[in-house]
């Protein structure tokens, strides 16, 4: 019975653990150090992300944390995680109220040369969880000034649930909300209207310095960033050689040297005539004395075999009905079955886009292939085409009243109107009434002579 009774004892002993009887294992062979050197290792806690679980710009909350959790443990063999504890045997682990968040949080006593890995938590107020896992390992080599560590805790999203108001910008393609979300977003026009008596507007350029121009009722005109409106010219007003120009004005085109360099263009000016530079001032008028072209459009473009790197003037000439290289004895560029074709616009790498009216399609080709055309349909009577620095074609759908993009696939979508109107708005709503020139700015807006509302539209993309 004694010997039973021994036994008996010792498995008691044993199962109370080290406590019961003297240790004779390491502290590192029981799964903890002692905190006993001279470095300090401080923390400061950094909380981000938090916010609703939908894809939009809203404000995080960092309210919810109730209080953050911070242990600290340093490695042993085979990368076991060894618990560091204090003099009084407790583990070095911290619990920081939210108050106390903006503080340093301070491990001292610790050994320097030392990798210690810190493992953080945040909670809210009912003890639940409300960060995502946070473990990071930080060596301290310095006993001598403390070694300094920012925790860069990340919140959970929350999920939302119901309806809110909110002033966030919102990207093109609308708010996809994830889960069963309910937002409603009050966002301002980004379609609007700039000037509103351009009676029968045709085309507009905006200078750098924000000096617009445009043309209405055969008359150039500029209006300055404060609203200051200016009469040019007149058709009437230019000439060349004594002779006065017949017809009217059909267009403004634009080239990016001397600070920005307009044109208007006019099959009754037989040219194009320098109407401002450097930001729309310094106006110049002096048609060309070629009298065997009748130019609708134009556009500005530096071809590959130019060795000098000139800017070359193509135009689209009615009375050939092709696109000229004036600066190459005005030889033809390209003729492809045009029918009254009304605009011409070319992106960087030298691919051309016509406004081919007559035929409800826009043409393109290569400048450097120009035996090679493609044909994109999907309008009606397009009077207006411009490209953007990103190589989207963006065309004034004249018939369809809307103002239509074309993808580098030549896939066709209306970004705006399609209904015949007159309504600022975003682009679900916005109308337009025949709209006609398009150009971007150095900002990449994009600016519509909406002729049938006789008002000059901007569209900014936010």
């Amino acid at each position: 019975m004694k010997k039973l009774h021994l036994i008996a004892l010792l498995a008691v002993s044993f199962s109370m653990g080290c406590a019961a009887l003297p240790s004779v294992l390491s502290p590192a062979q029981q799964g903890h150090v002692m905190a006993d050197g001279q470095a300090v290792l401080q923390l400061q806690p950094q909380l981000q992300g938090g916010g609703y679980a939908a894809q939009a710009v809203v404000k995080t909350n960092h309210e919810i944390v109730d209080h953050l959790v911070v242990e600290l443990f340093t490695m042993g063999a085979n990368s076991q995680e060894l618990v560091i504890k204090d003099k009084n045997d407790q583990p070095l682990t911290k619990t920081i109220a939210h108050a106390d968040l903006g503080q340093p949080i301070t491990f001292s006593h610790l050994k320097s040369k030392t990798t210690y890995r810190i493992k953080a938590t945040a909670y809210d107020a009912a003890n639940q969880v409300v960060s995502r896992p946070f473990t990071i390992d930080v060596p301290v080599n310095m006993d001598d000034r403390p070694t300094v560590q920012t925790l860069a805790i990340t919140l959970l999203d929350k999920p939302f649930s119901g309806t809110g108001t909110s002033s966030i910008s919102i990207l093109d393609g609308g708010l996809n909300a994830s889960g069963a979300s309910s937002i409603s977003a009050i966002l301002g026009p980004n379609i609007t209207t700039y000037y509103a008596n351009a009676t029968a507007s045709v085309g507009a350029v905006m200078f750098p310095q924000g000096t617009l121009a445009f043309i209405s009722q055969d008359k150039l005109y500029t209006l300055s960033k404060t609203g200051t409106l200016t009469l040019s010219r007149a058709m009437s007003d230019i000439g060349y050689g004594g002779n006065r120009p017949t017809g009217e004005f059909t267009g403004l085109t634009y080239r990016t040297i001397n600070g920005g360099e307009a044109y208007v263009v006019g099959p009754g000016l037989a040219g194009n005539v320098n109407v401002g530079n450097s930001g729309g001032s310094g106006y110049s008028f002096s048609p060309s004395s070629e009298t065997s072209i009748q130019p609708i459009s134009s556009v500005w473009y530096v071809p590959p075999t130019d060795q000098y790197k000139r800017y070359h003037n193509y135009i689209l000439d009615k009375r050939k009905n092709a696109i000229l290289d004036t600066w190459d004895n005005n030889a033809v560029v390209a003729s492809h079955s045009f029918n009254v074709p009304s605009a011409i616009a070319a992106d960087k790498d030298g691919n051309f886009y016509v406004a081919d009216t007559g035929n409800n399609v826009i043409k393109t080709f290569n400048i450097t292939a120009t035996e090679s055309v493609r044909t994109i349909s999907g309008f009606s009577a397009p009077k207006g085409v411009a490209v953007d620095s990103d190589g989207i074609v963006w065309v004034a759908d004249t018939g369809n009243h809307a103002i239509k993009k074309i993808d580098k696939n030549g896939n066709v979508t209306t970004y705006a109107g399609g209904t015949q109107g007159n309504a600022d708005g975003r682009k679900g709503t916005a109308l337009f009434n025949g709209p006609t020139g398009l150009c971007f700015d150095a900002s990449g807006s994009l600016w519509v002579a909406d002729t049938g509302n006789n008002s000059i539209r901007r569209i900014n993309f936010y």
